[in-house]
């Protein structure tokens, strides 16, 4: 059960760094192709990237935090096997 956490957990950090920056590709290829819309804007275009970065960051941590975990449990498992003792 626990490989499977690990494996959803290492896929979720993955697709949230690769949504991000997928998403900031394409608000880059938007202003260059129409710097006008974002010029009428008050805050520079690259705002919403700078509060994604935040955002993702903060995900990205608590997920890395939770694979920590999970690998530190998996790896107390695997030392109580090496010595003959079964798992609870």
């Amino acid at each position: 059960m626990l490989e499977k956490a690990k494996q959803f957990l290492q896929i979720s950090i993955g697709s949230t760094i690769g949504v991000y920056l997928g998403h900031s590709f394409w608000q880059w290829r938007d202003y260059q192709a129409h710097p006008d819309l974002y010029a009428m804007g008050g805050a520079p275009w690259y705002t919403s990237l700078l509060t994604g970065a935040a955002f993702t960051a903060l995900l990205a941590a608590t997920e890395a935090a939770a694979l920590y975990i999970v690998n530190r449990k998996l790896a107390k498992r695997r030392a109580n096997e090496t010595k003959g003792d079964k798992h609870p």
